[in-house]
């Protein structure tokens, strides 16, 4: 089956991916080239107590399209993230984890889609520029309702979350999946949530 309307968006996130691995390097080799550049540690508190775990519950609202099927509607989600922070390199701060959202593609009424999935799986999000963060994942979703399928899926994000030293934060992202079912939906969401440090 081929699916030409995804070739753009993977250039758009293989070149996301080259520049974070690039700034990446770079910082890698300003770190090994200045001895007294101190190593990169997990993100603290202002209380000087390191971050161990990160809770990102979310809600958002956005829009379904279907490449094989006629019609878009509005869509609903709400979930969370459990996240690790590790740290790449002094000016990446990275994130991996897993996620358990539930999806539902019919909120107008019009049955348009009759699509509600639970999907759960595995992101990981970088924050390469000062408060703005990029994150995708790889997730299953599981058909509830009247779905019995269960399809997989990919999901990425951009968003800002306020550098504050509190152990709660706000954020807001651009949420965009794409659920290769019998048809293959994509869903651009904005979605905004609390970060809870712990």
């Amino acid at each position: 089956m081929r699916i030409p309307f995804l070739v753009p968006w993977l250039r758009l996130l293989a070149v996301i991916l080259a520049a974070a691995l690039t700034f990446s390097a770079a910082g890698a080799s300003a770190q090994e080239s200045a001895p007294d550049v101190e190593a990169a540690e997990p993100e603290t508190e202002t209380d000087g107590v390191p971050r161990i775990l990160l809770l990102r519950p979310h809600v958002g609202v956005g829009w379904a399209s279907a490449y094989n099927r006629s019609g878009n509607a509005l869509a609903l989600h709400a979930g969370g993230r459990l996240l690790f922070p590790v740290s790449l390199s002094p000016k990446i701060d990275a994130t991996f984890g897993l996620e358990a959202t539930y999806l539902q593609l019919d909120i107008t009424g019009k049955d348009i889609f009759t699509e509600r999935y639970a999907a759960v799986g595995i992101v990981l999000e970088m924050t390469v520029v000062k408060g703005f963060n990029l994150g995708f994942g790889t997730l299953g979703y599981i058909g509830v309702g009247g779905t019995n399928r269960n399809p997989f899926g990919v999901v990425t994000n951009l968003g800002w979350e306020p550098m504050w030293d509190s152990r709660v934060r706000p954020y807001i992202t651009m949420r965009t999946e794409w659920i290769f079912d019998q048809a293959t939906y994509n869903v651009l969401s904005l979605s905004a949530g609390i970060t809870f440090g712990i």
